[in-house]
């Protein structure tokens, strides 16, 4: 082979790159939304919230799931924090 025929060999090499959605923010959203229901909810609720919102934008419908679980999590975290539920203004009944 003569150093034109390689050049052409090389110039015709193409990469493939497949994105896939990631469901890391929703993934990240669930576990934050768990913890804040059982320990520190005053860290991980504002966690679970900001994760889970950034999985909702993916707009795949695997994200749009986990995201509204991370939500709802988070809505019992802080409905299970006294703490929490003092700082926005809520009694308990």
């Amino acid at each position: 082979m003569n150093a034109q025929s390689i050049n052409t060999i090389s110039s015709n090499a193409q990469t493939v790159i497949i994105k896939e959605k990631s469901k890391t923010f929703s993934i990240f959203g669930i576990v934050f939304g768990l913890l804040s229901v059982f320990i520190m909810a005053i860290l991980f609720v504002p966690l679970s919230i900001i994760f889970s919102l950034l999985g909702l934008l993916k707009r795949d419908t695997t994200n749009i799931i986990l995201g509204v679980t991370g939500l709802v999590l988070s809505l019992i975290g802080l409905m299970t924090s006294p703490l929490l539920m003092g700082l926005i203004g809520l009694r308990f009944m």
